[in-house]
């Protein structure tokens, strides 16, 4: 009971516990929503909403690093209550541009709509108006979704994440049952579908910015815009901007070719494991949400952030590893079991089983990244987005033409093995991370990623996979436990 105390206690714990808590329930909320979504809308329907979402995607491009720059930029001034007028002045700047990018891309969204539809995209037998309907539902979505990113940074960098969490787990679980009860009383159309998510992000954007506010211990009508405040992080700002406009790019870029390339069905196919494939990669980023304000504290202290290295390393293996390593030897049992869709599930197995180990590969590529976003470094994550952009706009048209969705997977794992490796490369030459650690991870990655190779090429029985997956979860589990309970736990 001490121990649990002791646990409770910790700011750094209660959040890591927090978002745990709320990413599983939002998690489990959108694994549960999407068969009947996909079951009420019908593939055609779904291919719109999956072109939605990458074009969503896309408009991140605006963002421009600004989500990840503010919760370091509040975490540096955040005083001992964590309250202070530089946090108000830093969060009165970023509200006023997050709004205006809103607008902006917003009003942009819904004017070229029909152009999107029309020159973009394989409609084939999909009517232009419904897509073209459906884009513009989107640009309004976009104006009053975007700027919640500004609050939700406020709450990050404070260390406020179980009253962030509590209000994003609200408002999912509201989204969802409100669209869902819609689409099944009122009419199953994306329109429907689309007018629920805007009320709900509407309030959600709402509830956020007063909670934002009230965190900084100022009025807004008492602040104002303060140019040496923002100047302070212009710098970096910019340097970040590069790299994330290039990383953004490069992480939607198989859906952007791949859209032009397939169907809407096959395209809505090929989202659906993508989200999958996301679901993954949020079983890591509590950790890194709730860590990255507490590296910014300690990052002259060379010992202590290696030693923190260590731990989230051995983490990530220790809950990552497993549920990839499942999804990935049984890809088309999962999603037969999850859809209750044959075609599907053969049409979209193989992308699954590859998008998920790039998504393995990409929750390891986090580490390094936390680290030079918590040093201020952006000449790194910009290098990486290159290469990974260059690589990507050689090898994504020829592999889709050849292997289809299954192709635009292929270019995934590649980019994220590229960013991970020169991520560690980076960690390991500034001392934070020792290499016997690397050598060990990499090695338990390489024998995982084998497992999916011979999956794919080999025709390996249920049971000789049940077979590899239980040897191979005993010893990822077995190393990574001791190795994190040797670096002190959490």
């Amino acid at each position: 009971m001490a121990q649990l105390i002791k646990l409770v206690s910790s700011r750094l714990q209660r959040n890591v516990v927090a978002n745990y808590a709320g990413v599983a329930w939002i998690t489990l909320i959108q694994f549960f929503s999407i068969p009947f979504y996909l079951l009420l809308l019908g593939p055609g329907q779904w291919g719109i909403l999956a072109v939605c979402m990458t074009v969503y995607g896309v408009l991140g491009l605006l963002d421009a690093g600004m989500s990840q720059i503010l919760p370091r930029e509040i975490a540096l001034r955040v005083d001992d209550d964590g309250r202070g007028k530089a946090l108000a002045e830093l969060l009165f700047g970023f509200e006023r541009i997050y709004w205006l990018i809103a607008i902006f891309g917003g009003v942009v969204i819904i004017i070229s709509a029909e152009l999107i539809a029309t020159q973009w995209l394989n409609l084939e037998d999909v009517p232009v108006d419904q897509v073209t309907t459906a884009l513009q539902m989107l640009g309004l979505q976009f104006l009053f979704q975007f700027p919640n990113a500004s609050y939700v940074g406020v709450l990050n960098g404070t260390q406020s994440q179980v009253k962030l969490n509590k209000i994003q787990v609200g408002f999912v679980t509201l989204k969802h049952l409100v669209t869902l009860t819609a689409l099944f009383s009122i009419s199953a159309t994306i329109f429907v579908y689309q007018i629920c998510f805007i009320l709900c992000i509407v309030l959600e954007t709402f509830a956020m910015s007063c909670v934002a506010w009230r965190e900084t211990g100022q009025h807004r009508s008492a602040v104002s815009w303060n140019t040496n405040e923002m100047r302070k992080v212009a710098r970096f700002a910019l340097g970040m901007a590069g790299a994330v406009v290039v990383g953004v790019l490069t992480v939607q870029l198989d859906k952007i070719v791949l859209s032009g390339l397939v169907s809407i069905q096959m395209f809505g196919y090929y989202v659906i494991a993508s989200q999958v494939a996301i679901m993954v990669l949020h079983v890591v980023h509590p950790i890194t949400r709730a860590i990255c304000p507490y590296l910014t504290k300690i990052v002259k202290e060379r010992k202590s952030l290696m030693r923190s290295n260590e731990r989230l390393l051995a983490l990530v293996s220790l809950i990552v590893l497993p549920i990839s390593t499942v999804l990935f030897i049984f890809p088309q049992e999962f999603l037969t079991l999850w859809l209750r869709n044959e075609d599907i599930s053969v049409a979209a197995s193989s992308a699954l089983a590859l998008l998920i180990s790039g998504s393995l590969i990409n929750a390891y590529y986090n580490i390094p990244y936390i680290n030079w976003v918590a040093m201020g470094d952006s000449k790194y994550p910009l290098a990486v987005n290159v290469a990974g952009l260059v690589l990507g706009l050689i090898f994504l048209q020829p592999a889709i033409t050849a292997y289809g969705i299954t192709g635009a997977a292929i270019s995934w794992v590649l980019i994220n093995f590229i960013g991970c490796f020169f991520g560690y490369f980076s960690v390991i030459k500034n001392g934070t991370l020792s290499l016997n650690s690397f050598i060990i991870y990499f090695g338990i990655l390489s024998v995982a990623l084998t497992g999916l190779v011979l999956a794919l090429v080999f025709p390996i029985s249920f049971a000789e996979r049940l077979m590899y997956l239980v040897l191979l979860l005993l010893g990822v589990i077995s190393i990574s436990l001791k190795r994190f309970v040797n670096t002190g736990g959490v």
